[in-house]
């Protein structure tokens, strides 16, 4: 009996010692050890940005068309991470001079539409526009692209792109071109500065005071608007980019098209609400800039070219006249813009007389 109860008691023995050392029971697990500071912590899952892109033009312009490209590769670039919906004129902005305010206030991550809707706020928005016969290079970008963005190392660019924050509380991303402009559609043709007076143009910034300098009465409609404007006659013509002229079918209401263009360029622009674009890191924010400019933009001219060469070839398909407008009549077109508008713009504020002065330099150098 008493082996008996000292075997008992050495068996309670060692299992008591082995609960002690091993620490068993749940409330007594081991402590994880602590993390080592070489050893990074597993990545978190990408943020992925999704993004409202209003444009100030119809579905059927160009601009809006060649969207999907820009969008597709930010897309595949970015893994996935940079998602970007399109929306045309009017379907959250109503009114395109209003977009810019959309974008600093964040209803829309960005703003694509005209720096000529907004000269009045950014009056720099004139030079990166293009002023009538500021950007030359009809048919191909090199020039404009030059001027804009490379130009004294992106002197203008940086410009207006501190002018759009500072005045506009927006990150200015850049201009593209949509060709040749102004393209003038009219009612009947004008191939004097004489043939202007008491004619109603459409237009928009800084043609306004130039077509007004010649004793027309220049006004602005939206472009989904100018069609009937011709048809009821309260518009006698209008200048347009070169797509309109047959997707909209304004041969229709005014069968002439004048050549050449007073510019060989001029842009649109887009603009970002500063919240989103500083949400991006910065890998996202350089793969968009590169994306839209080496490839929305010569992708975008390369479809304005197309179309160009389309109108110069329909005229007995479609029934219009290709209008050629003399040269004496450019030249005095172009000198009082560059005398009177360009001079009248560049006294504005700082930005605008220091824009003047690189597009000075630019020209001494390139003309």
């Amino acid at each position: 009996m008493k082996r008996l109860f000292l075997g008992l008691f050495l068996i309670t023995l060692v299992f008591g010692l082995l609960f002690t050392f091993t620490g068993c029971g749940p409330d007594d697990a081991a402590p994880a050890p602590d993390p080592d500071p070489d050893d990074p912590a597993p990545p978190a899952d990408d943020e992925v940005f999704e993004w409202r892109w209003q444009c100030a033009y119809p579905e059927a312009d160009l601009e809006y068309v060649a969207l999907q490209t820009l969008f597709d590769e930010v897309y595949d670039r970015t893994d996935g991470r940079l998602k970007i919906t399109a929306y045309a004129e009017g379907q959250i902005v109503a009114d395109p001079a209003d977009q810019l305010e959309a974008a600093s206030t964040g209803v829309v991550d960005v703003s694509h539409s005209s720096g000529m809707y907004v000269t009045g706020q950014v009056p720099v928005a004139d030079f990166e526009a293009g002023l009538p016969g500021q950007y030359p290079g009809f048919g191909y970008i090199d020039d404009y692209i030059n001027m804009l963005y490379e130009f004294e190392d992106g002197a203008l660019y940086n410009l207006v792109q501190e002018a759009y924050m500072e005045q506009a509380d927006v990150y200015y991303l850049g201009s593209h071109s949509f060709h040749g402009y102004p393209v003038i559609y009219a009612k009947e043709p004008l191939l004097s500065p004489e043939d202007y007076q008491g004619k109603v143009i459409r237009a928009a910034g800084a043609l306004q005071d130039m077509f007004n300098a010649f004793g027309a009465s220049a006004t602005f409609v939206a472009g989904g608007e100018i069609y009937t404007g011709l048809q009821l006659g309260t518009l006698d013509a209008a200048v347009w980019s070169i797509e309109g002229f047959l997707e909209h079918s304004l041969f229709e209401v005014a069968p002439y098209v004048h050549i050449p263009t007073i510019s060989g360029h001029t842009c649109s622009h887009v603009t970002i609400s500063p919240d989103s674009w500083n949400a991006l890191p910065a890998d996202i924010q350089e793969i968009l800039f590169d994306s839209y400019k080496n490839t929305y933009i010569p992708y975008l001219f390369s479809l304005y070219d197309a179309e160009w060469q389309r109108v110069l070839g329909s005229e007995e398909e479609f029934g219009y006249t290709v209008v050629e407008v003399p040269d004496e009549t450019m030249q005095a077109i172009i000198a009082v813009a560059r005398d009177e508008i360009w001079a009248d713009i560049a006294d504005t504020d700082d930005y605008t007389r220091e824009a003047m002065q690189i597009v000075d330099r630019w020209y001494e150098q390139n003309q």
